[in-house]
């Protein structure tokens, strides 16, 4: 886990500009595992963060997609934005207000 303000940029040029400006307070690597690890590893870590902080989720398991945004409904969490990068799957978590 990397703390403390993680960025993440994108640009897509020359046909267009397409930008994703995204900070977290904490980025969660959990390429390689499946479910429900991705989940159980943000579950964990969201816990000791402030409320209103954001964390970011990168996964390659597909499941993802259903998983982690059923699990944040299910904690009253809020999806702030997806991306995808190849077979990666970026999510930003925003921790709900206590």
């Amino acid at each position: 886990m990397v703390e403390d303000q993680v960025y993440r940029f994108d640009v897509t040029e020359p046909s267009g500009v397409r930008l994703t400006l995204m900070k977290a307070n904490l980025s969660i690597d959990a390429r390689g595992t499946f479910c429900p690890i991705p989940v159980i590893k943000t579950s964990e870590a969201i816990r000791n963060l402030d409320a209103g902080a954001v964390v970011e989720v990168i996964s390659d398991d597909p499941a993802i997609e259903f998983d982690l945004p059923a699990w944040c409904k299910s904690q009253n969490h809020t999806v702030e934005h997806v991306d995808r990068d190849g077979d990666d799957f970026h999510y930003f978590i925003r921790k709900r207000q206590d």
